[in-house]
């Protein structure tokens, strides 16, 4: 799923019609991909769909509380979880009553297990933010921080392959050029808070 749109980017770039669309598109997917990884998450991190039998590792407090780390940007309901300690042993289904998400980015089982530590677990849930449809593409469900990030990255990896230049910020009428690896400020402040935490 692309975070951004043609239209969007063409508007930020202030110009109703540009014959690079091919090369923005391009773009546009970079710089989805760019976020997933700034946000230390897989490909498609705020798509929203079910997911089946998603493969995660686990923590079990102290109290016996078992909470799973899922890798969608927000966890939306859960229709199965299993847990195992180890490889080797069975996976242990647990009763849907005993399941809660936690501030929608984990599921938490309560009274299940004995012993502390790490776990495997298997989860299938529906999770994630927005969609993309259409063609010209639509997206529904993000948040205008995901899009505006999106959009101000396309435009910078757009510039740096017109121009030549990779990572350069600065006033060219000033004459002053830096160059930066640096991801762009205002995208790192507007993904601070949907970074995955584990």
């Amino acid at each position: 799923m692309n975070y951004t749109t043609l239209a969007k980017v063409r508007a930020a770039l202030g110009a109703e019609t540009v014959t690079d669309d091919t090369l923005l598109q391009v773009k546009i997917t970079e710089a989805s991909r760019a976020i997933d990884r700034l946000c230390s998450a897989p490909d498609n991190y705020f798509m929203a769909e079910s997911v089946t039998g998603e493969l995660c590792n686990g923590l079990i407090a102290a109290d016996g509380v078992i909470i799973a780390f899922l890798k969608k940007a927000i966890v939306n309901s859960v229709s199965s979880f299993e847990y195992r300690k180890s490889p080797k042993d069975a996976w242990i289904k647990v009763d849907a009553d005993a399941l809660v998400i936690l501030n929608k980015h984990q599921v938490a089982i309560y009274g299940e297990a004995v012993h502390q530590g790490k776990c495997f677990t298997r989860v299938s849930y529906n999770g994630g933010y927005g969609t993309e449809a259409g063609t010209p593409s639509v997206i529904t469900g993000l948040s205008e921080d995901i899009i505006n990030a999106a959009t101000v990255l396309t435009v910078r990896f757009y510039k740096e392959e017109k121009t030549g230049l990779t990572d350069a910020i600065g006033v060219a009428e000033l004459g002053t050029m830096q160059y930066t690896k640096a991801m762009p400020t205002r995208v790192v402040e507007m993904m601070n808070p949907y970074k995955r935490i584990i």
